[in-house]
């Protein structure tokens, strides 16, 4: 990951922002001891299978980026210790401060019937208003924004919010366990409407979403973590050898700029913008209280201030957004709200074969801000979902044929 980032990240998109000045050995030292501790915390404390896998996705996805920008740029180290106060909050809710609510538990068949009535209810609105409105084009990726633009065109706030209920959480949760039950004709149906709702908006993220929670099903517990690490390795190794052999930055732009460097970048710009000038929430649920100061919404404003795109919507996780709106304070809060979030997840004993579904959650955790995650990407219908549906599968050996 250094090795990319000193190597095609800096030279390829060093118009973005991305520096390198030769680390000083003091930061080289806290460098290193930053990441030995979270790695040894990680791997060698006795946690779940649950927590492990969200520390470690905070590891690759939060904490190594962050080291690297400190290291390797000189950003400002409190950016450092806000990553960190992720790993350490989220660390001690899930392993000292369990929150677990009692509810009752359907048998597994009667939770795939319950799943299937709610996604074939969901889709009905949206077969109404879109019918046979697809572009099959978008298969191979082609005509993507033209199709977007027809499905914001035809849309509204009801479909709004339930597409991302539906085409990233209920049908790709129902299809597994579908294919559990064997039941051939309901994974095809499933199939079927995960893929209409895919070609009528269009999102890229449903389909490879997809893919990755369906691709959980089949790893097993023994593997997960490993599998996870020595994926992105292979990841940044492959990016690096092309740029290497090829001299071209395309995958590393897809992989080591776009998922890891960028949204790291982006929490130097919103620390920088907003210092001293925090928003109160007056741009969402305190704007009857707080004027909005500004024309443009924040995204827009970080991507009109430091990459003169003022189209560019420069999203950013729950870090960017508490400092934007309340300093440290809101750093503090959004950071308690999702290692509450966690703990209660992890309370669930939620079989592993699940887990895809909270990468994708951890994903909009690091890209979106903390009401939009919750409310338009399904946060409370994946709690929801997880307290009366998924609660207890890993006990249940009988129910995934797990070990």
């Amino acid at each position: 990951m250094d090795a990319s980032f000193k190597g095609p990240v800096v030279e390829g998109f060093g118009y973005s922002g991305f520096y390198y000045t030769t680390p000083s050995f003091i930061k080289s030292l806290i460098s290193c001891i930053v990441i030995i501790g979270v790695i040894l915390v990680t791997h060698l404390t006795r946690v779940t299978l649950f927590s492990r896998f969200v520390l470690l996705l905070i590891v690759l996805f939060s904490t190594f980026p962050s080291v690297i920008l400190y290291k390797n740029m000189g950003v400002d180290p409190q950016i450092l210790i806000a990553h960190l106060l992720f790993f350490t909050l989220t660390y001690t809710f899930m392993r000292y401060i369990p929150i677990r609510i009692k509810s009752g538990i359907l048998k597994f068949n009667q939770r795939f019937w319950v799943l299937l009535m709610c996604s074939i209810i969901m889709i009905i609105p949206f077969f109404v208003v879109y019918r046979w409105n697809i572009n099959l084009m978008n298969l191979l990726l082609v005509d993507i924004y033209e199709t977007r633009a027809i499905y914001k065109e035809m849309s509204n706030p009801f479909l709004g919010y339930t597409y991302s209920w539906l085409a990233k959480i209920i049908l790709p949760i129902t299809i597994i366990f579908s294919i559990h039950l064997k039941s051939h004709f309901g994974s095809m149906l499933l199939g079927f409407m995960l893929l209409y709702v895919f070609l009528i908006g269009a999102h890229k993220s449903v389909l490879f979403g997809s893919v990755i929670i369906i691709t959980f099903y089949f790893v097993s517990s023994k593997h997960l973590i490993v599998l996870i690490s020595l994926g992105v390795l292979a990841l940044f190794s492959i990016a690096h050898l092309s740029y290497m052999l090829t001299d071209s930055n395309f995958i590393s732009s897809l992989i080591a700029r776009r998922v890891f460097f960028l949204p790291a970048l982006l929490d130097v710009y919103y620390f920088d913008f907003f210092k001293g000038n925090h928003l109160y929430w007056s741009g969402g649920v305190l704007s009857s209280i707080f004027e909005y100061p500004y024309q443009l919404a924040p995204q827009y404003l970080i991507g009109s201030e430091y990459f003169d795109r003022p189209e560019m919507s420069a999203n950013n996780g729950i870090i960017s957004d508490g400092y934007a709106n309340l300093g440290w304070l809101g750093v503090i809060l959004n950071l308690t709200t999702i290692s509450l979030i966690f703990s209660f997840l992890n309370s669930l004993r939620i079989n592993s074969r699940f887990f895809g579904v909270f990468l994708l959650f951890f994903f909009s955790v690091l890209s979106s801000y903390l009401p939009t995650v919750l409310l338009t990407h399904g946060g409370l219908i994946l709690l929801f979902l997880s307290q009366f549906i998924l609660k207890d599968t890993s006990g249940q050996a009988e129910a995934l044929n797990y070990d």
